[in-house]
């Protein structure tokens, strides 16, 4: 048996060279039964738990978690500097800022008395819904895990009393470890 190094130890096994992007999830199942359904979901939770393991890899990369802080010297012990430069924290910030910066603003080009009225109306509702900072979440877990999620609700149980929120739709950003 080939003896394990800290970096086989630190990422799970792979290396990180090898990440291509996370993997789609396929049955070759043309209809889920109740007899095939767990077999199914133990092939897909497989490919699940590789991605998972991949995107915390990355997440502890780009806060600074990295490889070179478990790096054991095996000549000259007593020099061993470890250094973290977090380019990759830099490049993700950069990326982010420059792709979801500014938030989002519709207008229209139709026309109509109540156009206007109807593109502020929209305009209201992502702001009141903090889609700016959904934004800059969703395009950081783009940049980071390869892999980005919106969720978008219609609220059912909305009451005229519910008022403070002006959307009729909640929009969440899924965490995409537990998503992919």
């Amino acid at each position: 048996m080939a003896q394990e190094t800290i970096a086989d130890v630190w990422t799970g096994g792979f290396v990180p060279h090898q990440f291509n992007g996370r993997r789609q999830i396929f049955t070759s199942e043309r209809v889920i039964t109740r007899d095939n359904v767990l077999n199914v979901l133990q092939k897909a939770l497989a490919v699940h738990h590789r991605n998972r393991e991949e995107i915390e890899y990355l997440e502890k990369y780009v806060r600074g978690i990295q490889p070179i802080l478990s790096r054991i010297k095996k000549v000259n012990g007593e020099i061993n500097n470890k250094i973290v430069v977090n380019i990759a924290n830099e490049i993700v910030t950069f990326k982010t800022a420059e792709f979801a910066g500014e938030p989002i603003q519709y207008i229209s080009r139709g026309s109509g008395d109540d156009v206007p009225e109807k593109v502020a109306c929209i305009n209201d509702m992502m702001i009141s819904e903090g889609k700016q900072t959904k934004d800059i979440e969703l395009a950081h877990n783009m940049f980071v895990d390869g892999v980005g999620y919106r969720l978008i609700i219609h609220d059912r149980d909305r009451t005229e009393a519910d008022y403070l929120d002006e959307a009729p739709f909640e929009i969440y950003i899924p965490e995409p470890r537990n998503t992919t």
